[in-house]
């Protein structure tokens, strides 16, 4: 075991761990260290091509591809999208924009489906951003590589004159909400609202909960939480967006993300300007399909009782 021992302390702890009989707890924590950005971020789908499946004009969407530098220098990709009712300049100029990010497998393409619904139902603008590593933008994926790509891309759309800016929504799905969470925490300025859906409280509790393995090692209080080198510690900073209007939604079987963390979430931001939907037999990525004519009418009515900042 010559190889833990430049870990200090922490390879006193694993051999510790390995001569009491927790060799598998241990190794299986050292193979998730090392490839833990491999496991949280996955940029193209197993078995599926890499690359766009589809464009937005292919959902009937009026579109715009836009070209976007990090502030590190990484190029981005990202599509800003409108349905046809909003093809005017005017029109578009008039509409609220939502800023959408989305979840941690595939690229922006598998999200038209639902970005179709959200653009025609409530008849906005979508900018939808491609992080780093995925689809057709540049570099890896990392925390701080994703908190730099949405203030990029939110400095572009408060910075555009074509478009409006005294309405701009965060929208989170799952890792998209943790990017929405740390991006309004440094923003809440230039945004009238946020919308957070199935996400977590934190990386080293999600590895906890799903990894039953690592539960002893990793989680809520675990002695090695500091190993996560991604911790989007949502949790921690949610409080800050106490006076930006707040719609959290949360599925009950959710089979990703427990719906404890959203709950826990919820009760972090506090009450106040807070909107907390509950779907009990709601999955993780699906509810825009599976509960429509409940959800739509949810995120509709969302939209228009926000305030214009």
């Amino acid at each position: 075991m010559q190889w833990l021992r430049p870990l200090g302390w922490v390879g006193r702890w694993m051999l510790r761990l390995l001569y009491g009989g927790g060799a598998a707890a241990v190794l299986a924590l050292v193979a998730v260290v090392s490839l833990q950005r491999k496991l949280i971020y996955i940029p193209n789908i197993p078995g599926i091509e890499p690359g766009y499946q589809w464009a937005p004009d292919s959902f009937g969407l009026e579109y715009e591809d836009i070209y976007l530098k990090a502030k590190d220098g990484v190029s981005l990709h990202a599509w800003l999208v409108w349905p046809s009712s909003r093809r005017s300049p005017s029109s578009k100029k008039s509409a609220p924009v939502v800023l959408f990010f989305q979840e941690n497998a595939g690229n922006m393409s598998f999200r038209l489906p639902f970005v179709k619904r959200l653009a025609v139902l409530c008849n906005c603008a979508v900018m939808m951003l491609s992080y780093r590593g995925y689809g057709a933008s540049g570099g890896s994926p990392s925390q701080p590589g994703l908190r730099l790509d949405s203030q990029a891309a939110l400095d572009w759309v408060t910075q555009n004159d074509d478009l409006s800016t005294s309405k701009v929504v965060l929208y989170g799905r799952s890792l998209g909400g943790a990017v929405a969470i740390h991006l309004a925490e440094k923003n809440l300025t230039k945004i009238s609202g946020i919308i957070i859906e199935n996400a977590f409280t934190s990386i080293p509790d999600m590895a906890g909960a799903l990894m039953g393995f690592l539960a002893p090692l990793v989680g809520r209080g675990k002695l090695f939480n500091f190993l996560v080198r991604d911790k989007w510690d949502n949790e921690a900073i949610v409080s800050a967006l106490r006076d930006v209007p707040t719609l959290l939604i949360s599925s009950g079987k959710d089979e990703m993300v427990p719906a404890w963390q959203m709950r826990l979430l919820y009760t972090a931001r506090g009450l106040d300007k807070s909107e907390w939907r509950f779907f009990s037999e709601g999955r993780h990525l699906d509810l825009y399909e599976s509960h429509e004519a409940e959800y739509w009418p949810v995120i509709g009515n969302f939209m228009e009782t926000i305030s214009p900042r």
